[in-house]
């Protein structure tokens, strides 16, 4: 996958960042972008001779990677880049789906034009992407959907759960590519949830999504399956 920005893991402000804050979202990004793949070691020692530093800012970056689920420690093998068990990821989505349901009865309080034309944009936006075959692009913007039920529904806790759980969903996600059939039937399936608001079908509005969240847990087991053969 081509390289893409990502919102900061720490949601800290640029300026007045830590060492392994900064040293931790730059490793972040090199998972992001395929540079180091599931189950690859990252050694301190390397990792320090690549950011200039001593080994303690790296130990503690990979300690802020490790709270994120991104990295694990391993017995005999130090840390390496989070593989995760299909039941880990039946589990991510089933928390997923509870979370997002939740947006989406938040989300129903304060509905109106505003929610609507923002989502519209998105759609918009994916429906371009699609046009390009840009499956890169796409996936973005499905990610960018789904925040947006967070962020309209104004229940910080809520997003904040969300939140720490995302970047793990961009990596299966990563793993995830969709053909052009998969995006169009993805886009029809986005749709039909904002419609679903729109008229204030807020119950079916959730029923959609979890079909959606499902599909896109079928994609990313269905690909590590493809990678493991």
């Amino acid at each position: 996958m081509a390289f893409r920005e990502f919102p900061s893991l720490f949601n800290q402000p640029e300026f007045g960042k830590s060492l392994p804050a900064q040293i931790a979202e730059q490793i972040a990004r090199q998972i992001f972008n395929g540079q180091y793949t599931t189950g690859q070691r990252l050694k301190e020692e390397e990792l320090s001779k690549v950011f200039r530093t001593s080994r303690a800012p790296v130990r503690e970056a990979l300690y802020l990677l490790q709270l994120e689920g991104l990295v694990e420690r391993l017995p005999r093998r130090g840390t390496v880049v989070k593989a995760y068990k299909d039941k880990e990821v039946h589990e991510l989505y089933d928390v997923r789906v509870g979370l997002e349901c939740l947006a989406i009865d938040q989300l129903s309080k304060t509905w109106g034009d505003t929610s609507s034309e923002k989502f519209r944009r998105v759609i918009e936006r994916m429906e371009l992407a699609l046009t390009r075959a840009d499956s890169d692009e796409y996936a973005e913007l499905n990610d960018l959907f789904h925040q947006l039920l967070f962020e309209l529904g104004d229940n910080r806790m809520l997003h904040r759960i969300y939140h720490q759980l995302k970047n793990v969903f961009i990596i299966l996600l990563q793993v995830s590519t969709q053909d052009s059939n998969e995006m169009d039937k993805s886009l029809s399936e986005h749709k039909g949830i904002v419609e679903a608001m729109e008229q204030g079908e807020f119950e079916l509005a959730k029923e959609r999504l979890i079909e959606n969240v499902r599909h896109g847990m079928d994609r990313a087991l269905q690909s590590r399956k493809k990678t493991h053969h």
